[in-house]
């Protein structure tokens, strides 16, 4: 056991690590010291021990050991599923957590959240029980549905590109989004270094962390997202009009973006779209015009074109109708 030393100030200090974690206890004499410091370390022990270590303070040292590799946003995301949706499995001892106890969760959560956040909350259970060698069987899940996405018409992206028109960085922000297809946080952490008069390489992103601050990520959220793309013309010719006063190109927040967008919505009398509809539509315009997937998925940053088959490329409805009216006119040439 490590000794205390005596400080400056006359108090006694132990040093300590713990899983490669420093620890200091400071007291008014050496004994104390040395008996607190030896007390913590043998509590951590005990706590440590999958007879006695609860789900909740697996799922505490797995974000602690994830928090430089996974994503700020990533982790933050983590602390609302530690206080509200593992109730039941939070103050159980490891050795105790059984399938039937994690499908009950699991069943409990059905009645709260949506499919896609039952199967979040599984996989973090299932991340944390395995990082801790417990294994369990199958967990049944609430059924996946079809969500479906309200993005812009054809008419209506025309109408928010003129709403926008003028705006300045808030311009420039939609028709990142909306004509490049940018995740927003991709959008707001473009750098001006980075644009070369033609095009821009996509670069990092901008996320909140647990403690709602945020942080610059130099890294993007896959190795595909990182990418250059050809900046349109009529973005490109805006970008060389508009104020280079600081590395980024943007200074608002996402949230502040968000915000500020939905006020011209109203004023314009236009419906109500998400920032995200924009990318969808992005997506849906690719579409359209035929673009082979493997370039579309290229350009939204994507490793493989299931997300983009399944969650971004939607139809529009003046194309459906076109091709009902040819389909019509098919079916009555040919009954003729």
């Amino acid at each position: 056991m490590a000794k205390a030393k005596k400080l400056p100030s006359g108090a006694w200090r132990v040093q300590y690590s713990i899983d490669g974690k420093r620890y200091s206890v400071t007291a008014e004499s050496s004994k104390k010291a040395e008996y607190l410091a030896q007390k913590h370390q043998i509590e951590h022990k005990r706590d440590s021990s999958p007879v006695t270590k609860t789900f909740g303070k697996a799922v505490e040292d797995y974000i602690e050991m994830k928090s430089n590799i996974l994503s700020p946003s990533t982790i933050r995301g983590y602390r609302p599923v530690l206080r509200h949706a593992v109730d039941l499995l939070k103050d159980i001892p490891l050795s105790r957590i059984t399938t039937q106890l994690v499908q009950k969760q699991m069943n409990k959560n059905a009645a709260h959240y949506t499919p896609k956040s039952v199967r979040n909350h599984y996989a973090l259970i299932t991340a944390v029980l395995k990082n801790e060698g417990v294994s369990i069987g199958q967990v049944a899940l609430k059924p996946k549905e079809k969500i479906e996405y309200h993005i812009p018409t054809k008419d209506e992206m025309a109408a928010i590109v003129e709403a926008v028109e003028g705006k300045g960085d808030i311009e420039l922000y939609i028709l990142f989004i909306l004509m490049m297809g940018l995740r927003p946080s991709e959008a707001v952490a473009l750098t001006w270094d980075n644009y070369d008069g033609e095009t821009l390489l996509i670069k990092g992103s901008i996320v909140q962390d647990e403690h709602n601050a945020f942080v610059h990520k130099q890294a993007n959220k896959t190795y595909h997202s990182t990418r250059r793309l050809d900046v349109p013309v009529v973005l490109r010719e805006k970008l060389d009009n508009f104020k280079r006063t600081d590395e980024l190109i943007l200074k608002r927040t996402p949230h502040a973006y968000y915000s500020a967008f939905q006020k011209i919505l109203k004023n314009n009398n236009l419906p109500h779209f998400r920032i995200y509809d924009l990318r969808h539509a992005y997506a849906s315009v690719m579409l359209s015009l035929g673009v082979p997937d493997k370039y579309a998925m290229e350009r939204m940053g994507h490793a493989t074109p299931n997300m983009l088959k399944t969650v971004y490329q939607h139809t529009f409805r003046s194309d459906q109708e076109e091709i009902s009216r040819q389909l019509d006119n098919f079916w009555s040439k040919n009954k003729e």
